[in-house]
């Protein structure tokens, strides 16, 4: 992954915590908020890959839990639990629905897979 693609993954994640923090966490809808960073992640998992989908949300919830003054330990250790858990099975499902990658696009993680 280049530099720039870095940098752009970096902005967005950041705008998508900041906008969390300071204006979506405070509507309210149907008793609960809304969470655009997770839908984010996701989104940015399933076009760079797993590996950039992993590490942009880890940055993502850390940049979120300090922009909010939240206590790190509440919420980044059952985010990361969750997301070790969930992130394999995932994967299956989706490479199992898109098909194979080709040979020259694999990435860490679909190599050890």
């Amino acid at each position: 992954m280049s530099a720039g693609t870095i940098l752009r993954i970096s902005v967005v994640v950041f705008a998508a915590a900041l906008f969390q923090g300071s204006i979506v966490s405070t509507i309210p809808i149907h008793g609960g908020t809304a969470d655009l960073l997770l839908v984010t992640v996701i989104a940015l998992g399933l076009v760079r890959g797993s590996v950039a989908g992993a590490v942009s949300g880890f940055a993502g919830g850390i940049v979120l839990d300090l922009l909010t003054l939240d206590t790190l330990v509440t919420s980044l250790l059952p985010a990361l639990v969750l997301n070790l858990v969930l992130a394999l099975p995932v994967h299956a499902l989706v490479r199992r629905i898109v098909g194979q990658p080709p040979a020259e696009r694999l990435s860490e993680v679909e190599v050890v897979v």
